[in-house]
């Protein structure tokens, strides 16, 4: 039964050029469907999922194919279990307690599991890492026409950083991990053709810089620290030079179209620009006043202004749950502040439109953190809330699940990352995928939920994978 569906081997040798499109394969699709007008953004999303499920088919069918001719075919198979049941148990508990199927967030989270097993057992991390410069090559007329736009647009619009339904972070995160792969594949694994690369390097970040995605600019800086770093410490700085020529590059065009000259319409002169403001000033809207006539301990109303983020943020974060509202609630006009308001200030209030910026959801997730600081407030407890998530896979742990649960999820990731590292001088295939991973941790700590994260799954999966399944092993081959 089984030989009906194996691949043969000149297909599975083919499979890899696939395995990347698990990290941008929505994009790639909206971009493409972009070209035709007339496409509604429901039918372009179903498209995506569409093909994102026929990718996720053919890797899980090339795991079976894969777990059937390993030699450790139980271990393999009990370590992505129970991953996956770990990855899944959130949701489990979710359609448990709260009658909800998070059927989207199991669809993309499972096949990355996957995805790093294959990748393991058939030794093929820097097939995948070359892989990932082929999507480089496909997307270039897109930059070009991104880039392009923005330079020759007649007026000034933060609607050019899209592209039809693809919002500007999308185009990011699809760019970013390509440019990571080209960094890695130029400097350590194959320095042919170097100048068309480090080309392609360029346009495609210069393009992340037009859409202004602060998360994805950081990911890169940091993968080229790390590998910095690998270099300085373990590698008697033998690739140094290059790595540093294209940090310089990378500097002096983000100096340039940050500090000196950029399109008005681009990312980079109005989100770059500010992006060390917003993560060092903790801002309150004060041009959206209220008066609120509030009764004193002797029953007497006082009147007080305040702002309406103010509102929200007062009586949304209590010292203690008593009294302790959401989004929601005030939006329904339920909360019990608002009747202490004229009807003109109360629908101020209720059609605010609550966006806090990264500081304030930082501030928002720790001063929730405290009310059950040991063991937290509960699952989906500030997304349920607050109608967004901290943008801290740290902080949500920390008000989710409190102390407790954040020191296991931080012991562990630094267990599998020190047992990782300490390998990094003896694996010849491990420094590729480390910094690949690595390169993520920006935007689990300024980006990140833990509640829908597939990198985050692919990343953990790869560590534990990659210890368990080689544990008897002493070299690997690449």
């Amino acid at each position: 039964m089984f030989n009906s569906i194996t691949f043969n081997k000149r297909i599975g040798q083919h499979i890899i050029y696939l395995y990347p499109l698990l990290f941008i394969m929505g994009t790639i699709i909206n971009i493409i469907l972009g070209v035709f007008p007339g496409l509604q953004n429901d039918t372009q999303s179903r498209i995506a999922i569409g093909g994102y499920i026929i990718i996720a088919i053919i890797i899980g069918l090339n795991f079976i194919n894969v777990l059937m001719h390993t030699e450790k075919k139980l271990r393999l198979f009990i370590i992505v279990i129970l991953i996956s049941l770990i990855g899944m148990a959130p949701f489990i508990l979710g359609l448990l307690f709260n009658g909800e199927l998070f059927i989207y967030e199991i669809l993309f989270e499972i096949p990355m599991c996957l995805l790093a097993s294959c990748i393991i057992v058939e030794q093929k991390i820097t097939s995948f890492i070359l892989s990932f410069k082929w999507y480089g090559v496909i997307v270039i007329p897109f930059c070009v026409f991104y880039i392009g736009r923005i330079l020759l647009a007649d007026d000034v619009s933060l609607d050019y950083i899209n592209f039809k339904s693809v919002n500007y972070m999308s185009i990011a995160y699809m760019l970013m991990p390509v440019i990571v792969c080209l960094l890695i594949e130029t400097v350590f694994l194959n320095r042919r053709h170097a100048l068309a690369k480090l080309a392609l390097m360029l346009l495609l970040w210069v393009t992340l810089l037009f859409t202004g995605t602060r998360g994805a600019v950081l990911c890169v800086f940091f993968c080229i620290g790390m590998a910095i770093l690998y270099e300085i410490i373990w590698n008697s700085c033998r690739n140094v030079k290059p790595i540093i020529s294209i940090l310089l590059i990378m500097i002096l065009s983000y100096c340039f179209f940050v500090f000196i000259w950029s399109p008005q319409s681009s990312g980079a002169n109005y989100r770059l620009n500010g992006f060390s403001r917003e993560i060092t000033k903790y801002d309150f809207d004060e041009n959206n006043k209220v008066t609120l006539n509030l009764p004193n301990q002797n029953g007497k109303k006082v009147e007080k202004n305040s702002s309406v983020l103010d509102c929200y943020l007062n009586y949304m974060v209590e010292s203690s749950n008593k009294g302790a509202i959401s989004i929601r609630e005030i939006k329904n006009g339920q909360a019990e502040f608002l009747k202490y308001m004229n009807k003109e200030e109360r629908e101020s209030v209720q059609q605010y439109e609550f966006i806090p910026n990264r500081m304030e959801l930082f501030k928002l997730a720790f001063k929730e953190a405290k009310k059950h600081l040991i063991v937290g407030n509960g699952l989906f407890y500030f997304q349920n809330k607050y109608e967004t998530y901290p943008h801290n896979m740290i902080l949500e742990y920390l008000c989710d699940f409190g102390i407790i649960g954040a020191s296991v999820f931080v012991l562990i990731v630094i267990g599998l990352m020190v047992q990782l590292i300490r390998k990094v001088k003896f694996k010849n295939d491990l420094l590729p995928a480390l910094l690949f991973i690595l390169s993520y941790i920006p935007q689990f700590m300024i980006s990140g939920t833990i509640y829908f994260n597939p990198i985050a799954m692919f990343a953990i999966s790869y560590a534990i994978i990659y210890l368990f399944y080689n544990k008897d092993e002493n070299t690997i081959k690449r």
